[in-house]
């Protein structure tokens, strides 16, 4: 099953739960998933899980700032806890890291950090999207 289609399956369920919160985190999720990629498409099952993970990306991003401004918000809280789990595993950060180590030992020696940062996130949005912090990966690259 598709990710767009888990989105509309778990909507549903909460429809039938009544469970208010839920039903409005997937309604609006699910217009914004159709709104990012009814240029790109025509149908929904044409939408791809990584269309729909830089949706709910750009959503945990916004409740993450919104909790840096109100800390106790549990709205907002019990918001971010349910997109979470439609993410990928992240990766540990030793796993991250010896990836890192990996991806480092076969670029060139003589480029400059933010080169050798550059290649090393090219590779891992590659090889691994949506499974690392882009902000760890900046701290273990620069720290080597």
């Amino acid at each position: 099953m598709s990710l767009y289609q888990q989105i509309k399956t778990e909507q549903l369920e909460a429809r039938k739960a009544k469970i208010q919160l839920q039903i409005n985190l997937y309604t609006t999720l699910l217009g914004e998933i159709q709104n990012a990629t009814t240029g790109n498409k025509g149908s929904s099952s044409e939408i791809t899980d990584s269309e729909v993970l830089k949706v709910i990306n750009k959503f945990i991003k916004n409740a993450k700032e919104s909790l840096k401004l109100k800390p106790d918000n549990v709205t907002v809280s019990l918001e971010l806890k349910i997109l979470e789990t439609f993410l990928p595993k992240q990766l540990s950060n030793e796993e991250l890291t010896d990836i890192v180590l990996k991806i480092k030992a076969t670029c060139h020696s003589t480029l400059q950090p933010n080169a050798v940062l550059g290649f090393v996130m090219k590779e891992l949005k590659a090889n691994y999207e949506n499974q690392y912090d882009a902000s760890k990966v900046k701290d273990i690259v620069l720290g080597l």
